[in-house]
């Protein structure tokens, strides 16, 4: 135990003398620090050997051990400040003063270079990566120099033969007693040399920073100097450029001189950027042999005469580069004369203004032609039909005018995609090109529209043969990913001066008679007649009218009675819209409805009606009348708005409807679509319990299989087949099948268009569910459906108590 004590008081008095014989080095640094690199390190290297050697002369250290050597300390801190050629020097310095006989002498040897190495290792780790060494720095070096030293007796004894237990007891016992001593040991040396070495340095760095400065300083006197000297001497040379009037050469315009007689004599270096000639090429020849200077008569003859009497001369000129590019230039050339007034040279200065011309062009093409198809668009269409009218006022000739709309384009786009769609336009507008002649204008005017304007014709009866002309064009099928499509046109055709005699109205009557054509089936040929416009003047005031009709309240409901054919009882009603237009009066049904589908309002108004329908059905029902069921017409675009389910739901649950009470009439065009929006909507409506009717049946392209795929509740047959079934055999038996088919499909079936008692009696031998037409009631107002409904089942009443 004593020994143990006797140890660690060695090791505490080591440490004592360590950090004395420190404090004395520490009072030379700074004169080492004024040293050279490498005297440096060699004056750091020595001092700590010395403090090495004076810790191994302290009395209590004579005692053999390696296990709290300061020595080791001193030679590790030592590459901190110097560096590891310092670090080695001491441990040389260290190491001769245990080359002595023993196996202890050599392994105290081994741990002082050992340590060295240790602490170099470290120094390429951190110091000479961060500068710096840290707090764990310095505690992992202790660390290290502990293992170091603990190691370096296994080292020696091994190889002598001594026992392995016994050597592994030491280096045991040596590690742990250098844990306990070597850390702090060396955090405490090493940080006391590193905070004064860092005042040092700083003060170094300051005194270094401080010289740099005044280098710096006097760098920058003599670089403002030279720089003085240079601006002195740029000025010079820009005098003299001045007097030798080099402007010119460094002018970014081109520049030409030629003699009185036009014969070059000096060009500048933006002249040859310009042209692609050097001045060797140039000079001695004529600008008008190099194709420098545009030689037509109506431009070259004004310029000639201009400068020869002394005047500039200014304008655009058209020339051409060294290797054939085009040039346009705006040159200015002016007369150069002598003291006397006689004219010595020309000075012609020029602009390259080929890339605005360019465009020019460009822009010019965009305004004026069509991007998908490259033909005139309206623009120049227009400004070209205008000079033909008046060209033919002056002659008393004709114009004539096609207006041309390719047939259900929309269909195109929608299979194909656009970029198809594009193809086939530039390729029709292509076909119609070929067909007419080369005075002739084929333009499009927007979308699949397309105009000929064929000018200078004698009379109107060569019309026809240029209609037959643009037919012609679409006779051939056209091609896409080896599919045929073939497209049709509808054509209107006006002719000045019968149909008008400026290029507004003429377009505007061609389109009408192209509408007219489109309306008549497509794929037709219609002249223009003066009621056209008035359809087409009333359309447009119709369209225009009927987007306010629901903002001013002009639109409402009529109901129609529908009757059980069984009992003669009224059993619901189906609503029906009417307009009453403040600036029109009362427009019909089949007016303004087809107006809207065609301009998307029939979506708003479809809504409406199923509201206002809906609402007064209620209001009917809590009054006390008896009805079953609401009927309500709809659109094929609102089964494709995702707003109408939303609607339904919102309409049964707000008035706690039954869901079947509600029969939603549709077309059988809808069926027929195959759409998948409209074919979810019918599913989703008939899961809903809505009721499904197929208005006018057996107008359309009647199918069993569309019968059985969508959730049909009801069939209507149309008025048309109800007219003559008591005396047509043939719309009989039409009515009979449908009647029977219905039964059949398990739906009911109802008979439009009742106007006769005969027609109601023949229905109900054919066992038909519903009546509906003027025999039992026109359609009334809501106010006028409570006294119908009583009046009607009171009379049935009295005829079946009678």
């Amino acid at each position: 135990m004593s020994n143990y004590l006797t140890t660690l008081l060695e090791g505490f008095a080591s440490l004592v003398t360590l950090m004395g014989l420190t404090l004395v080095l520490v009072l030379v640094l700074r004169h080492l620090r004024a040293l050279s690199v490498l005297r440096q390190r060699v004056a750091f290297g020595c001092a700590f050997g010395t403090i090495a050697i004076g810790a191994m002369l302290v009395p209590f250290e004579i005692s053999p051990g390696v296990y709290g050597d300061m020595r080791n300390v001193a030679v590790a801190t030592a590459v901190f400040t110097g560096g590891p050629w310092a670090s080695f020097i001491a441990a040389a310095m260290a190491a001769t003063f245990r080359l002595t006989e023993g196996g202890e002498a050599l392994g105290g040897v081994i741990g002082i270079f050992g340590s060295a190495a240790a602490a170099s290792v470290l120094y390429q780790t951190w110091f000479a990566r961060h500068r710096r060494p840290g707090v764990l720095h310095f505690a992992l070096l202790g660390a290290a120099l502990a293992l170091v030293n603990a190691l370096a007796p296994l080292a020696v004894s091994l190889p002598a033969g001594m026992p392995l237990e016994k050597n592994l007891f030491i280096t045991l016992f040596i590690a742990g007693a250098g844990l306990l001593v070597y850390p702090p040991t060396v955090l405490m040396v090493g940080k006391f040399i590193d905070l004064e070495a860092r005042r040092i340095d700083d003060e170094n760095d300051l005194k270094h920073l401080n010289a740099r400065l005044a280098s710096r300083s006097e760098e920058l006197k003599k670089l403002n100097e030279s720089l003085n000297h240079e601006i002195a001497e740029r000025r010079q040379a820009e005098a003299r450029l001045h007097r030798l009037s080099q402007a010119i050469e460094q002018s970014p315009s081109s520049v030409l001189i030629t003699n009185a007689e036009g014969t070059i004599e000096y060009v500048n270096a933006a002249f040859q950027r310009q042209t692609g000639y050097t001045a060797d090429e140039v000079i001695g020849g004529d600008p008008r042999a190099l194709g420098l200077m545009d030689t037509s008569q109506s431009r070259f003859s004004p310029l000639w005469q201009t400068v020869r009497s002394g005047r500039v001369w200014r304008g655009e000129m058209f020339n051409r580069k060294k290797n054939g590019d085009p040039l346009w230039e705006y040159t200015t050339i002016a007369p150069v004369k002598s003291q006397s007034g006689t004219i010595t040279h020309f000075v012609a200065m020029k602009e390259d203004i080929t890339l605005r011309k360019q465009y020019e062009d460009q822009l010019r093409r965009q305004l004026n032609f069509d991007t998908v198809t490259g033909l005139p668009n309206r623009v120049l269409a227009m400004d070209r039909l205008n000079q033909a009218l008046l060209r033919a006022n002056r002659q008393h000739r004709c114009v004539l005018l096609l207006s041309i709309d390719l047939d259900q384009f929309k269909k195109i786009n929608d299979v194909l995609g656009h970029e198809q769609g594009d193809q086939f336009l530039k390729e029709a507008g292509q076909r119609l090109a070929t067909c007419f002649r080369e005075g002739d204008t084929v333009a499009r005017l927007d979308g699949n529209k397309y105009a000929v304007i064929i000018p200078d014709l004698a009379d109107t009866l060569e019309a026809g043969k240029f209609a037959n002309k643009a037919f012609a064009a679409f006779d051939q099928p056209f091609t896409y990913d080896n599919h045929e499509f073939f497209i049709t046109a509808s054509i209107g055709i006006s002719m000045s001066p019968d149909d008008g005699e400026t290029s507004d109205t003429l377009l505007r009557n061609a389109d009408a008679a192209m509408y007219d054509a489109k309306r008549q089936g497509q794929n037709s040929v219609r002249f223009f007649k003066p009621e056209m416009n008035e359809r087409a003047v009333t359309r447009v005031r119709i369209e225009a009218a009927l987007r306010r009709a629901l903002a001013n309240g002009e639109l409402y409901l009529r109901y129609q009675p529908l009757v059980c054919l069984r009992d003669e009882k009224v059993i619901g009603v189906e609503a029906l819209v009417r307009w009453h237009s403040a600036e029109l009066g009362e427009v019909p049904p089949d007016d303004f409805i087809r107006v809207a589908e065609e301009i998307g309002e029939i979506v708003r108004i479809g809504d409406w009606v199923l509201e206002t329908a809906v609402r007064q059905f209620v209001q009917w029902r809590h009054r006390g009348l008896d009805l079953a069921k609401i009927c309500v017409n709809t659109s094929s675009r609102q089964f494709r708005d995702p707003t109408l389910l939303a609607t339904l739901r919102r309409l049964i649950d707000h008035h706690d409807l039954s869901p079947g009470s509600i029969e939603l009439e549709i077309t059988e065009s809808l069926l027929m679509q195959d759409n998948p929006e409209a074919k979810h909507a019918m599913d989703a409506i008939g899961e809903m319990g809505v009721d499904l009717a197929v208005d006018d049946f057996g107008t359309g392209f009647s199918s069993l299989a569309y019968l059985r795929r969508f959730p049909v509740d009801t069939l209507k047959i149309d008025r048309s087949f109800v007219g003559d079934l008591v005396t047509n055999q043939g719309d009989a038996e039409l009515v009979t099948t449908i009647i029977r088919l219905g039964q059949t499909l398990g739906m009911q079936v109802i008979a439009e268009g009742v106007e006769t008692r005969e027609q109601m009696e023949f229905l109900k031998r054919l066992d038909c569910d519903i009546g509906q037409g003027y025999y039992l009631s026109k359609p009334l107002m809501a106010d006028e459906i409570e006294d119908f409904v009583h009046r009607w089942n009171g009379r049935r009443r009295l005829v079946a108590d009678g």
